[in-house]
């Protein structure tokens, strides 16, 4: 599903390239749950925006479910983020005046699925997530730990082939991570999972730790 061969990332700060990544290789199999584990700044970030097509490499080659992503124009990205990707990004963005239930629906009503399909996925993910009491809730008045569940569970709700999720504990506690690890841990078998964490408690369900550091 993923395979990576010798990626680098570089780009310029203050007249000087810096390489947050460079000559990562790796792969990724449907069935299987990877890590990209490593501190804050160590890049692992970056790896999961290659893989999504969002920033190209400066060096190396990415291809996921055949295709090499590194050479693929910004809509023919987006066709297959929409069609394989399930993704959590790093930061909590959500439609603030809307509604948790209809936040995690959107990525399902904009594949196709009717309403009734897209609030039954949205509701049973919020359930294992423990946010099924947030449904009706706007999207602003979430703490940060509740939005974090509320972006992960709109990626899980896809149901798509693969799964790019981007410190996905990040601001919950040991009790509460637990179970967004079991609710990840429950699409291995349906699945390529990557998740970059420097959360500990997710080796437990890993199949392939990648430990990243900065150059």
């Amino acid at each position: 599903m993923v395979r990576v061969e010798d990626l680098t990332v570089r780009y310029m700060r203050g007249g000087r390239a810096i390489e947050p990544v460079s000559g990562v290789s790796f792969t990724l199999a449907k069935g299987e749950l990877g890590l990209l584990y490593g501190r804050s700044g160590s890049g692992k970030s970056s790896i999961i925006n290659v893989v999504a097509g969002f920033i190209k490499p400066h060096r190396g080659r990415v291809y996921v479910a055949g295709v090499e992503v590194n050479r693929l124009g910004w809509g023919e990205a987006n066709r297959l983020r929409r069609k394989v990707i399930g993704y959590a990004m790093q930061q909590n963005i959500l439609l603030p005046r809307s509604t948790v239930l209809f936040n995690i629906m959107l990525p399902l009503i904009i594949q196709g699925a009717s309403r009734e399909e897209a609030e039954d996925k949205a509701a049973r993910v919020a359930e294992e997530l423990g946010i099924e009491g947030l449904l009706d809730a706007r999207a602003y008045s979430l703490s940060g730990g509740e939005a974090r569940r509320i972006v992960v569970a709109r990626a899980l709700a896809t149901g798509r082939p693969l799964l790019l999720l981007d410190e996905p504990t990040s601001n919950l506690d040991e009790e509460t991570s637990l179970q967004v690890w079991r609710a990840i841990e429950a699409r291995r078998s349906g699945a390529a999972i990557l998740v970059a964490t420097h959360d500990q408690a997710g080796a437990r369900y890993a199949d392939k730790i990648i430990e990243v550091s900065p150059s």
